[in-house]
């Protein structure tokens, strides 16, 4: 009979039925909290941020589309502006009426900002009520300052032959959290005047050539400005 013998190093050091350890040690563990920890922490920032950018882009879509339609409006009121051409005009003296139809644009204090004003005469008139009239109407734009909305950028429509030409109206507003509304005023030469008076000595009694407009909306974060120029269709030239 023969009798096959193992030593116990060909069982290896450890013995065949000794209890293996199952599961994950302590450090495993922290290890995995911490990674999932960075992972969560990385989604959830790429998760604000989109969102804020959303908001963001959101914002700027809606100043973009209020910044343009009223650079529009102010651009089709000041392509049908009206002027009194001569001989027809004459300029105003003690015995003469001032021109109603006058180009006047100065700056405005409103709270601690100041504004650009316009009042001119334009045939642009929107009508309000079911008759639609028509006519030349003196536009003013400038800006007003509101509770809820900060400063706002307001249009005045009235007809020359309404009886309440002068008096107060709610008059809507075209832009909100206006932060900058300055015009620049150019003379047929090209010379740019922060300020004009088709009746005064100083502009020689002439209307601008065109008018350039700046427009600034938005907050203090996220203010954007907005320009155009506009050539005027007609202008009185400088009378000698």
């Amino acid at each position: 009979m023969i009798i096959f013998r193992r030593t116990q190093s060909e069982f290896g050091t450890e013995r065949p039925d000794a209890p293996r350890s199952a599961g994950f040690t302590l450090v495993e563990l922290m290890i995995s909290v911490f990674m999932l920890a960075i992972i969560v922490t990385t989604l959830f920032g790429a998760y604000r941020a989109v969102f804020s950018n959303a908001g963001a882009l959101e914002q700027f879509r809606t100043d973009f589309e209020m910044a343009r339609n009223c650079l529009e409006r102010i651009t089709i009121d000041l392509t049908g502006i009206h002027v009194m051409l001569p001989p027809q005009y004459r300029p105003s003296n003690s015995d003469s009426t001032a021109d109603p139809y006058a180009v006047v644009g100065d700056q405005v204090a409103e709270g601690r900002e100041n504004f650009s004003r316009l009042k001119f005469a334009s045939v642009s008139h929107v009508p309000s009520r079911r008759d639609f009239p028509q006519g030349v109407a003196e536009i003013v734009y400038q800006v007003k300052n509101d509770a809820r909305n900060g400063f706002v950028l307001k249009r005045s429509d009235r007809l020359f032959r309404d009886e309440s030409l002068d008096s107060d109206h709610n008059d809507p507003a075209l832009c909100f959290h206006v932060r900058g509304f300055k015009l620049t005023y150019y003379d047929d030469a090209g010379r740019e005047f922060d300020a004009w008076d088709s009746e005064s000595d100083a502009c020689k009694h002439a209307t601008p050539s065109a008018v350039g407009i700046r427009l600034e909306i938005g907050d203090s974060e996220n203010a954007q400005v907005y320009q155009t120029r506009v050539h005027l269709p007609v202008a009185r030239e400088p009378l000698k």
